[in-house]
């Protein structure tokens, strides 16, 4: 059985966090967050991954 893992952010390198957030934004906007009143913290997210992408 697989079970779900949390990942631990501290041990990430810089590489590995910003391809965790890429990813994260690909699964979340797989979702209609419009209809899930999401869609300001969805923008958000994303702002700062760019922001991070941009800096590394």
């Amino acid at each position: 059985m697989n079970t779900y893992k949390e990942p631990i952010l501290n041990d990430y390198r810089n590489s590995e966090f910003l391809q965790y957030m890429k990813d994260v934004v690909e699964l979340v906007n797989a979702f209609d967050v419009t209809s899930l009143g999401l869609a300001a913290l969805r923008d958000a997210l994303t702002i700062h991954t760019e922001a991070f992408e941009t800096a590394f």
